[in-house]
């Protein structure tokens, strides 16, 4: 910052609480030396340089009770420096809440600096108390205990009290440096303490000198008058004029006294009253010119009052409190934030700002406006020089947004400036299960947007395709009402019947009907219809059957505070809009069948009150109550509470209707239940009972189970919640979801009928590791922060929750051992395991290897094909970003199942080679093993469990080291069963690549010649040919290579290619193998493709290896099958960005015609659904290969769906997927291709899906036929009994 109060630069220089400039936002379990969650200033030391910095709030969880100290010393800064000393907490990596002693808080409020004495003054509302620390440079240790504690008696009592030495709740302190006072909102006793806290005076258990708002030290009841107080809050001290501004929240209004030392007496009258005509007043502001007590900074240089009313009017008032122009009452002379005294706008600007949390530099006239969500994540300067403090005056400068010329950007509101079709903050998911469609709510940006999804309702790009409420993908702001805006949307819910769209407008108390049939729906549509206003102008919160009040606010809603007021489902069957109608504590129903969806429509039933006009919380009283003009007043109250009933509510909040059994779900928010209403249209009562209750015993307790601050048995972690939200409902078995968003969870019950019953406890837990624990982590794939919405695909077994911490959607597939399949035609469908590592640091033992066999018996016949992946587990610590790397992968065609098969061994290179078998037969299968290491024989057997599955070693499975050799292994068995042998390299920094293959591929006595597309020699690339004779003779022939254009190429001493022709010849005996590697890796790279002939005996199983090389580094080894050329096949294309693989991908095809007649090439692309969207034709020449990307023949890169070649010549075919990782290597893999007849039925066998301790596995299956295929996917251990498995 410059002298003057302006920014020198825009971009930060250092940054305190996070390791670089570049680190992400901590979780609230972060507790280091150099990082917590949310640290913000508490109080800067001018003498020493120095920040206490305070763990802040986390939505649901409390702050951690501690503050740091740092040095911030201009000249010896540093990015995520390392905290002098922790106050509050036994070391620097402890979080614990409620703790007492001389070196713990047990929550953490209010800190003053007395820079003079060097000592630190935090109120411990938890405890009572106030703890002062000696914070001296030279006395500091790295964890302190408290030099004294106000309060109490000692540091070990927390007794809640009246009287001369004792505190009820401590929050706002002040401490006046000219006189050695402190100040002391203590608001359960109604009153300000002054205590002299002179180096002298202050000592453990002090009486207070002086207290103000009663008459003596022993009253505690609140009244009003002058001299009385009703929850004071804030406090600001004029230390020119003596004066002490109190906010005296219960009366709602700031009193201002005379403080002057030797003139302020215990019971003093206050002088003057802001807020309130007169002294005796107590009513709810009218005017808007007029205070309410909020947020204070008291300028006394230019003696002005600043007042935020943030959240809610977003603006914040000036007063002048001149002592010689004060009048009780005034009006304020500007507002800040709005144009206006009138009605308050929503917007971001130069002028308008929401939640404003602002701080006045005295010295330069400059204010500081800081604000996050849903603000616009900036800082706004002011200039507030008396002469330019004006209502509706705009601010000069801002932190956190420029354009791309560096100048201010005002309008931009986004998190880190980004805002586009991927980046979302969700809160509210709905499915289209018909037209497959995932709406979700970007609440933060004001906007629904729209995914489309496959036929399994997975999430196909992270691109949204539609977006309603925004013109564009790259807008967010708050617009103004209109039928095509929305601000702060907070619910969805889709009627699939219509297919209508029903989305919460959050702060317009509305809900807007959207006409979503998917030829019609469009970005930035007008709705259709409006429920609960009048018209599409209208916003104002009601009463009333065509009325709605949701009551949205920073806490509510926006913030994880206070359950979220609003939620919508659709009763389908019966064409009803069910509407939790939050603060007027009632369910809402709509009528939504044709013709009766209409602006203002009036509902026909509710429940939770006895008729329209009713809206009293139960228990009475125990909600926040808010004032004429929408202010909320007062804080939520959890505990304590009088006896609820089964029949009303306190904020509900979601909702969901069990269409079977006409039953419906209700989340009775403050209460910590949900509530089951028969919602049998035939037998609808407005206000009738819940006949089941789960979260509380009965139906009168309130109470709510917080798991991180008490311990609890497994039994009553089952039973309990804490603001539960979100809930959805499984059809298929039964099961009731709830999002207990304050334990960071979902529960889920057994809602059959026959059962469900009050107080019965879940069966299941998502998000934390069993039902006792509440731990936030750090935003890892199985755990969650601040879930709001979850809804459920019954049919697939899929969550869609919204984890709004981490503004992310989280998709959870359950666990199955039996998936039915359904492929569309002419296209292909991909699975994937759920991750290659299931371990980490914090549970390393967690991170084991697990394998499944799987067979799927498709109609039509499908063609499967195996991938594996291995990776490598990295975390960014700068950016606290953890990360798959690819390091390679590897594809096979699903192997046929034989009875005998010949598989290659490789043991050069330190490789190790594991065979997997899967027996499909019922009966446990012997297998004879017969290994052949050039003219050495060696035998072995083993078994494979009935409908089970083998993975073993081969130098295990006989006892040999095969280092350094090559061999053939021929597996024999009773019945026929399908192998793959799946080879591991190690490379000299540590990775370990895969290469998997199939063996034999049967082809008999045919002599056929076959051909090898694709390989490459040079430029990084070496080539290797691998050559099987699985027949019972001899076989010779021999393999030329062949140039683009067909010209016969050989390799040179040098390692290039030559046009010189010079065939390699080959001699191979029964069993064994053959290897030609093309060798350097050096010069240019030549592209190239093989042809091997026959000249003795049957063509051999061929393959040629091809690997990439950084110098002596191997980077990438692939697999290219050789096969007889073919006129049709069929290729899946997925280049679409996944856990494992994403990088950018693409995939490039490899034709060679080795032929003497021109081919005919015409190649049809397909889309997930079996669309054709492109089509592509040319003639390959004679003896000629050509080499073309996906983006070369379709122009797309980021595709999914499958690859159709026809050809009137037959044509050998590469399919290559090329993944560059997160390193820059680029990761080649074979996808191989299908060539299948067009009807009948077939059995795909997978021997090894496998995943942990690096490796994934993706299954892609293809559908050449012109029907939809359908088939039962089983997976099984390795003893052939049933095993779920999470498929991606």
């Amino acid at each position: 910052m410059n002298e003057d109060g302006t920014l020198a630069s825009r971009t930060a220089d250092y940054v305190i609480g996070e390791p670089s400039l570049y680190g992400r936002r901590n979780s609230p379990g972060i507790t280091t030396r150099s990082e917590g969650s949310l640290i913000g200033a508490t109080a800067y030391d001018n003498v020493n340089h120095r920040i206490f910095s305070a763990d802040g709030a986390v939505i649901a969880w409390g702050a951690n009770p501690r503050i740091l100290v740092f040095d911030a010393h201009p000249e010896r800064m540093i990015n995520g420096p390392e905290a002098l000393a922790v106050l509050g907490q036994p070391d620097f990596t402890t979080r614990e809440l409620g703790a007492i002693g001389p070196n713990r808080l047990g929550s953490r409020g209010s800190a003053v600096l007395d820079e003079r004495h060097q000592r630190l003054f935090v109120a411990d509302g938890f405890n009572k108390r106030i703890m002062v620390w000696d914070v001296h440079p030279d006395r500091l240790t790295e964890t302190p205990d408290a030099m004294a504690v106000i309060g109490q008696d000692d540091f070990f009592s927390k007794e809640q009290q009246s009287g001369q030495a004792r505190l009820g709740n401590p929050s706002s302190l002040h401490y006046d440096i000219g006189t050695d006072r402190l100040f002391v909102s203590d608001a359960v006793n109604n009153r300000i303490l002054v205590f002299d806290v002179s180096s002298e005076s202050l000592k453990t258990g002090m009486n207070a000198s002086l207290v103000i708002g009663q008459s003596d030290f022993d009253a505690k009841d609140p009244g009003i008058g002058p001299d009385r107080l009703n929850r004071p809050g804030s406090l600001r001290y004029d230390h020119v004029n003596q004066r002490l501004f109190v906010t005296d929240v219960g009366n709602e209004r700031v009193l201002i006294f005379d403080a002057g030392e030797g003139r302020l007496q215990s019971g003093a009258s206050a002088t003057h009253v802001l807020g309130q005509n007169d002294f005796l007043s107590r009513q709810d502001r009218l005017d808007l010119k007029k205070l309410t007590p909020g947020a204070m900074i008291l300028d006394v240089k230019e003696q002005r009052l600043l007042v935020s009313e943030g959240s809610v009017l977003n603006r914040m008032l000036v007063f002048d409190v001149h002592p010689e122009r004060i009048k009780n009452n005034p009006d304020a002379f500007a507002v800040l934030f709005q144009e206006d005294f009138g009605p308050p706008k929503r917007a971001t600007s130069d002028v308008f700002e929401n939640s404003p949390r602002p701080f006045l530099n005295e010295e330069t006239n400059t204010l500081y406006v800081a604000s996050g969500y849903p603000g616009g994540n900036r800082v706004l300067l002011y200039d507030f020089s008396p002469e330019n403090v004006h209502t509706g005056m705009r601010a000069f400068d801002v932190l956190g947004h420029y354009d791309q010329e560096g100048n201010p950007d005002f309008n931009a509101r986004a998190a880190y400036g980004r805002i586009n079709a991927r980046y979302v903050y969700p809160r509210a998911v709905a499915l289209d299960p018909l037209d497959h469609r995932l709406f979700v709510n970007d609440q933060y940006n004001n906007r629904v947007v729209m995914y489309e999804l496959d036929v399994e309702n997975r999430i196909v790009d992270r691109a949204a395709k539609i977006i309603l409420g925004q013109p564009d993908e790259y807008s967010g702001q708050l617009r103004d009402i209109a039928a095509n805006t929305m601000q702060i949307p907070l619910a969805l819910a889709y009627d699939v019947v219509n297919k209508q769209l029903f989305i919460g407008d959050g702060w317009n108390n509305r809900i807007l009907v959207f006409d979503a049939r998917p030829d019609r729906l469009s970005t930035f549509d007008d709705a259709i219809a409006v429920l609960g206003q009048p018209d599409f102008q209208s916003e104002e919160p009601g009463l009333g059957s065509d009325r709605i009040n949701f009551g949205v606010a920073w806490g509510r809603g926006i913030q994880s505070t206070a359950p979220t007021p609003l939620a919508l489902e659709v009763d389908n069957e019966n064409q009803r809009l069910f509407v939790s109608d939050g603060i007027n504590h009632r369910v809402l129903v709509f009528d939504i069948s044709p013709g009766m969806v209409r602006n203002g429509a009036s509902a026909i039933g509710v429940l939770g009150q006895r008729d329209f006009v009713s809206n009293e919380p139960t228990p009475n009283g125990s909600a926040r109550r808010s004032d004429s003009l929408g202010n909320t007043l007062g804080a939520r109250i959890v505990s304590g509470r009088g006896p609820a009933n089964d029949q009303g509510f306190d904020t509900p909040s979601g909702l969901v209707y069990d269409a079977e059994h006409e039953r419906l779900f209700v989340v009775d928010g403050n209460n910590s239940r949900v509530m089951a209403f028969n919602a049998d249209p035939d037998q609808w009562e407005d206000g009738a009972p819940a006949f089941a209750i789960l979260g509380q015993m009965n139906d009168i307790l309130t109470d709510e189970l917080r798991l991180d601050t008490v311990e609890v048995d497994d039994d009553v972690g089952r039973r309990r919640f804490r603001m539960a939200s979100g809930i959805t409902y499984d059809s298929t078995n039964k099961r009731l979801l709830v999002n207990d968003k304050g334990n960071d969870r979902i529960l889920f019950f057994d809602a059959r009928p026959e059962v469900l019953e009050t107080g019965m406890p879940a069966i299941g837990v998502i998000g934390q590791d069993d039902f006792v624990s509440r731990n936030p982590g750090n935003g890892e794939q199985e755990q969650l922060l601040d879930p709001r919405e979850i809804t459920f695909d019954s049919q697939h077994q899929r969550i869609y929750a919204t984890d709004s911490f981490w503004g992310r959607l989280m998709v959870f597939d359950l666990p199955r051992a039996e998936r039915l399949v359904r492929v569309p035609a002419r296209t292909m469908l991909s699975y994937g395991t759920l991750d290659a590592w299931n371990g980490r640091e914090d549970k390393p033992g967690r991170d084991v290897r697990e394998a499944w066999r799987g067979s799927l018996q498709g109609n039509p016949a499908l063609g499967g094909i195996l991938v594996y992946s291995s990776t490598r587990q990295e975390l960014d610590v700068l950016a606290k970003r953890r990360g798959r790397v690819l390091l390679s992968e590897t594809g096979v065609v699903a192997p046929t199942s034989q009875e005998k098969i010949l598989l290659y061994v490789d043991g050069r290179d330190e490789r190790v080679s594991t065979l997997l078998v899967s027996n499909p037969d019922s009966r446990e299968n012997s297998i004879g093993l017969r290994l052949s290491l050039g003219g050495e024989i060696h035998f072995s057997q083993t078994t494979v469990p009935g409908n089970g599955k083998l993975e073993a070693n081969v130098d295990e499975l006989f006892g040999i080291s095969l280092d350094g050799v090559e061999a053939g292994l021929v597996v024999d068995a009773r019945w026929p069963i399908a192998t793959i042998m799946l080879g591991r390299r190690p490379t000299i920094r540590g990775d370990s690549l895969v290469l998997a293959s199939t063996g034999s591929s049967g082809w008999g006595s045919k002599k056929d010649p076959l051909v090898l597309p694709g390989l490459k020699v040079g430029g990084g690339y070496r080539s290797e040919f691998v050559l099987l004779n699985p027949s019972a003779s001899v076989i010779e022939g021999q393999i030329a290579l062949f140039g683009r254009d067909g010209a016969a190429v050989t390799r040179s001493q040098s390692g290039a290619l030559s046009s010189q022709f010079q065939p390699m010849g080959y001699r191979i005996e029964p069993g064994e193998v053959f290897s030609w590697d093309l060798g350097s890796s050096l010069g240019v790279a030549d592209t190239t493709y093989a042809v091997i002939t026959p000249t003795t005996g049957a063509a051999p199983s061929a393959t040629a290896r091809l690997s990439s090389w950084k110098g002596m580094l191997l980077l990438n080894e692939t697999e290219i099958p050789a096969k007889a050329a073919t006129t049709s096949a069929w290729v899946p294309v997925d280049t679409m960005a996944s856990i494992i693989r994403h990088g950018e991908t693409h995939m490039n095809f490899s034709f060679a015609n080795a032929s003497r007649t021109p081919a005919t090439v015409r190649l049809t692309l397909f889309d997930q659904m079996g669309k054709e969207s492109g089509r592509w034709e040319q003639i390959l020449p004679a003896y000629a290969q050509r080499e073309w990307s996906l983006a070369d023949l379709f122009n797309v890169r980021s595709y999914r769906g499958a690859l159709r070649l026809w050809s009137d010549v037959p044509l050998a075919l590469s399919a290559r997927r090329m993944t560059r990782n997160m390193r820059g290597d680029l990761i080649e893999n074979e996808i191989s291709y299908i060539n299948l007849p067009n009807s009948g039925s077939g059995l795909l066998e997978f021997p090894d899906i496998s995943e942990g301790q690096g490796l994934a596995t993706e299954i892609l299956l293809v559908n050449p036929s012109g029907e939809t295929a359908e088939g039962l996917f089983r997976f099984v251990g390795a003893t052939g009994d049933a095993k779920e498995i999470i498929l991606r």
